[in-house]
């Protein structure tokens, strides 16, 4: 079983989140870690990852402005 501590990125009202960041937090809460595969200005794409062997189970793409505030947030957390 994997144990993760969620920092929150973005918006921390759940009731402005957007369908797209629901669906990314929800992945994290749930322990899964997501990868960004593809970004450019106007869309990403996110791979969700298992926590223990690192599989992938799914990916989506989305022009999400909330979405991609969140990447970009949790990009510059990380560099």
């Amino acid at each position: 079983m994997c144990e993760r501590v969620v920092q929150s990125a973005g918006p921390t009202d759940p009731s402005n989140l957007t369908e797209a960041v629901v669906r990314l937090l929800r992945w994290e809460l749930a322990g899964g870690e997501w990868r960004v595969l593809g970004r450019d200005q106007d869309e990403v794409t996110i791979g969700l990852f298992t926590c223990d062997a690192g599989e992938e189970m799914d990916r989506f793409t989305s022009a999400d402005e909330q979405l991609l505030a969140v990447v970009d947030e949790r990009s510059s957390r990380d560099a």
